[in-house]
C-alpha cells in the first residue's frame, strides 16, 4: 500500500523554490537571516503567548522564550553554535529556519535564464573576445542568473600557437562588455543581479607530459651540449604555458647553466613550439 504524504498550501509554497532548484541559500547574507528570525520569532510569540506580549522588546522575548521556541520548531540541540547573543546568533537561527523550510526568503530572481534572454547579444560579444582556436568556451546556467563560464584549453595546441590567451583577462573583458554594452549589473541572483564565475582547465596536458615530453622531448634534451649541468627537471602545467624548472648539479658552472637554458629554448622553437609558451626556469 502506498503511503500518502499530505502537505499544506504553505508547505507547498516553501517547497517550490527547492523543487525548481532555483534557491541557493548562499545568495543571502546574515542581514537577511536576521530578518527571517525576527519575523518568524515574533509571529511565534504572538501565536503562543498573545499579540500584546509579541510586541515586547526583542531582548526580553528571546531571553524568556529562547528554549521554548527552539524546542517547538525542532532546532533545540541541533546546533552547538547557538551561543552568544545578538545579530550573529539570530542569523544562525534564521538560516536554520530557512533550511528547515519553516519560512521562505523573498527573491528577485527572474524566471527565465540569462543565457536564453540574451543569447544573440552574448554570441555577438564573445566574437569580440578574440578567443584562440585552441580554446573552447562553455557557458552553463543551472538556475537563472547564476552563470559559469568555462575555458577549455587544448594544451598541446596551445603550446604551438602564437596566439596568447589568459583566462582571467578574457573573463574581465567579458564582464566589462556586459556592463558597458548591455548595462548588466553583477551580484546576487536573489537580488535580480547576475552572478558570473569562471574557471579554466586544460585538456591533453597529462598525455602531453607522459607521451610527448617524457618519451620524446626529454631524451633529446639530455643530448644537448650543455645538458651535463642538469641534475633533474620539474614540469609545471598552466593554462597558458609550460614551465620547465631545472635543478642543476652543484659542480656546474654558471655559464654552463645559462647555456643549457638557451639550448632548451632553442630546441623548442626549432621544433615548432611558441617561445612565449615555454618557460625555462631554475
Amino acid at each position: 500500500m502506498k503511503k500518502i504524504i499530505k502537505i499544506t498550501e504553505d508547505e507547498l509554497k516553501n517547497l517550490i523554490p527547492v523543487l525548481l532548484e532555483e534557491f541557493d541559500i548562499n545568495d543571502y547574507s546574515d542581514e537577511d537571516f536576521v530578518e527571517v528570525f525576527i519575523k518568524y520569532f515574533r509571529n511565534w510569540v504572538k501565536k503562543k503567548h498573545g499579540d500584546e506580549i509579541g510586541g515586547y522588546p526583542m531582548s526580553y522575548l528571546f531571553k524568556k522564550y529562547e528554549d521554548e521556541f527552539l524546542t517547538d520548531v525542532g532546532l533545540k540541540g541541533e546546533r552547538h553554535y547557538y551561543y552568544g547573543s545578538g545579530a550573529a546568533k539570530f542569523a544562525k537561527i534564521g538560516r536554520d529556519i530557512i533550511q528547515k523550510q519553516l519560512e521562505t526568503l523573498p527573491t528577485l530572481m527572474p524566471s527565465r535564464k540569462f543565457t536564453e534572454r540574451y543569447k544573440k547579444q552574448l554570441d555577438h560579444l564573445i566574437k569580440y573576445l578574440n578567443i584562440p582556436d585552441y580554446v573552447k568556451l562553455n557557458i552553463e546556467e543551472e538556475r537563472p542568473n547564476d552563470v559559469n563560464v568555462e575555458f577549455e584549453i587544448d594544451f598541446p595546441s596551445m603550446l604551438i600557437s602564437n596566439d596568447d590567451f589568459v583566462a582571467n583577462q578574457t573573463f574581465s573583458r567579458l564582464k566589462k562588455y556586459l556592463e558597458d554594452f548591455m548595462g548588466i549589473e553583477f551580484g546576487s541572483p536573489s537580488h535580480g543581479l547576475l552572478k558570473l564565475n569562471y574557471y579554466a582547465r586544460t585538456i591533453g596536458s597529462d598525455e602531453f607530459v607522459k607521451k610527448i615530453f617524457n618519451k620524446q622531448i626529454k631524451p633529446n634534451l639530455k643530448k644537448l651540449p650543455s645538458s651535463g649541468a642538469i641534475h633533474s627537471m620539474k614540469l609545471s602545467v598552466d593554462t597558458n604555458k609550460l614551465t620547465i624548472t631545472l635543478i642543476f648539479r652543484q659542480s656546474s658552472y654558471y655559464s654552463t647553466r645559462n647555456s643549457i637554458k638557451k639550448e632548451i629554448k632553442d630546441y623548442f622553437v626549432e621544433n615548432g613550439f611558441s617561445p612565449r609558451k615555454i618557460v625555462v626556469a631554475d
